[in-house]
Formats: C-alpha cells, structure tokens, sequence
C-alpha cells in the first residue's frame, strides 16, 4: 500500500485520517483502532503483517508506522446530534479570523486553507455555542464515499474536539493524531451534505480525547468514534 504525497497533515507526512483510514482497510475492517506509532510516510511502499490482535502496517526496517485491532462502539458513547446551520457558519468566519494566519499546518489535507481548489477537505470546524460541540459539514463528492475517505473526514474535527469550548485558541500548541477507532455502519453517499459532530472527552497530560460523529441530514450516525491527540512541544517540519 502507499499513501499519496497530495494526502498529507504536517508538510512530510501523511494526514493521521487517511493513515488510519487506510491502514484499517488493509484488513476490510469497517469497525478498527488504528494507534500511529510514527509519522507515515509518504509516496512510500508499505507492508501489512499479523500484529498483536491484530495487524500492523510496516515500512520496511523502519519499522511498524500503525498497529490495528478490531473495535466495538462502548456503551456508555451514544449518538451525537446534529447541529443548527449558522453555528457552522460561526465557525467558518472564526477560522477567518483567527487560523488562517496561525494555522500550525495551513497545507492539511483535511483542515488546511493554503490548497488547491477541490484538493482538499477544507473542514473548519467551529465551536457550538452553549455547547462543549465543534462542528463543520462534509459532502462527499464522486469518488470520496470509500470508507477511507470517512476516516479522513473525521480527524481534524476530532481533534478540534479535543478541547473545551473556552479553550479553543490559535495560540494553542500543535497536536498530531496518536490513535483513532472508528465504527462505520453506512456508507456517505455523494452530495449529501453530513456533519462531522465531535466533543471533548478527557484529557490524560499531552494526550486528549474526543467522541466524534458523522450525521445524516436525519441525525443517524453513520459513524461513531474515539480519538487520542498528541500535544506537541513544537510544529514538526
């Protein structure tokens, strides 16, 4: 498997979704913990074998760069609702404002302004007024309902969500993806404008946690999931 150099987070390095998202499919598994044990690389030939419960993806005497397992949905992590449309709109005109000066990786695939038109996610998710949610929209075009594409559309939202409403800043340190599981149950369908819902959900010293969702227009989750975010010390190059 490679991962394209177009798909990347930090400048060398692919975007934790689409890693994720990938490495989960290696195995056809639409239910999967992927942890990145190192930054993926790039336009790079990497290789599938047995891990422990489950697979790894290696890049070749570099070593493993993702172990997966299979995941179920907790309990106790119920569905999360979809949000009015002026508080995506809020979001988007505080991205303006304040990230695209101070983005950490303005060129992300996924929540980066400096890209080429249509080559990128382009998700800003916003804060939810009176609410501990950020939010943004996502409608998949052709081509962009595989399951991997899901993936990528929840991560930097996930991210977001890491944090409380009053703490979201430009001024924050950087974070890169540590961990992501995800639950797919139905597959996007293209033009259909979802929404990519996440919230804080604990946060263990540089390690932060945060519940996330892709909604229907009906408010049915077609995916559920949990992430772990890394706070760096510094933005990598």
């Amino acid at each position: 498997m490679r991962i394209d150099g177009r798909f990347n987070g930090p400048p060398n390095s692919a975007h934790g979704g689409v890693a994720c998202g990938v490495f989960a499919g290696a195995a056809d598994s639409r239910q999967a913990t992927v942890r990145l044990t190192a930054p993926p690389p790039l336009d790079t030939d990497l290789e599938v074998a047995d891990g422990p419960g489950g697979w790894k993806v290696v890049n070749g005497p570099q070593g493993p760069v993702g172990r997966a397992r299979p995941w179920e949905v907790p309990a106790e992590l119920g569905p999360l609702p979809r949000v009015d449309d002026e508080h995506i709109a809020e979001g988007h005109a505080w991205w303006r404002e304040n990230m695209f000066d101070s983005h950490a990786f303005p060129a992300c695939f996924g929540c980066g302004h400096e890209r080429p038109s249509g080559d990128g996610l382009f998700l800003y998710p916003g804060v939810v007024a009176g609410s501990e949610y950020k939010a943004d929209t996502w409608t998949p075009g052709d081509g962009e309902t595989d399951d991997w594409w899901v993936w990528a559309a929840v991560d930097c939202p996930s991210g977001w969500g890491t944090m409380a409403s009053g703490e979201v800043s430009a001024e924050l340190a950087p974070m890169v993806l540590g961990e992501l599981s995800l639950s797919i149950s139905t597959s996007p369908r293209v033009g259909v404008e979802y929404q990519v819902v996440a919230r804080p959900a604990g946060q263990d010293g540089r390690k932060l946690r945060s519940d996330v969702a892709l909604v229907a227009p009906d408010g049915e989750n077609i995916a559920r999931g949990r992430s772990i975010w890394i706070r760096l010390a510094e933005v990598p190059s």
